[in-house]
């Protein structure tokens, strides 16, 4: 395990086989462990440059809700989003089996499930809905791609 800091959110980066395979966002870092500058420089390309990661290849792309995943990773850049009946609409699939792909999405960031919102959000953004990681950090990110 890796840890990336930015500001007062810090990612754990799990390594399989030389990918990664899963991240963990949470608030605070109570541990000090470096990480490889090749992944630095993947978090940094987010955190600092502000620009989508582009690094498919260091990373296992998960296949239970692909589909899902690639849609968001291919149309739903930095700083857009789009609300969990919208992206239900375009992949014929229930809303519901929307936020069940973003509950379970192993990479978070790299897939950006934190950029699928309430339709709510539309008529007031403080209905950004749930978030694995907590709603504290989903609002984070959001106000780091200044959608907040």
């Amino acid at each position: 395990m890796y840890i990336y800091n930015f500001e007062d959110v810090v990612v754990y980066v799990y390594i399989r086989k030389g990918k990664i395979a899963y991240l963990k966002i949470n608030r605070y870092n109570t541990e000090n462990i470096s990480i490889p500058q090749d992944i630095k420089r993947i978090f940094d390309r987010y955190f600092i440059s502000k620009e989508d990661i582009l690094e498919e290849d260091m990373f296992y792309f998960p296949k239970r809700y692909e589909e899902v995943y690639r849609f968001l990773r291919k149309h739903i850049s930095f700083g857009n989003i789009i609300s969990y009946k919208e992206l239900g609409i375009k992949l014929n699939m229930h809303q519901r089996a929307i936020a069940t792909a973003m509950k379970l999405n192993p990479l978070p960031i790299f897939i950006p499930c934190h950029r699928v919102v309430s339709s709510l959000f539309y008529l007031d953004k403080k209905h950004i809905g749930g978030y694995n990681s907590g709603v504290y950090i989903k609002r984070f990110l959001l106000e780091h791609e200044n959608i907040l």
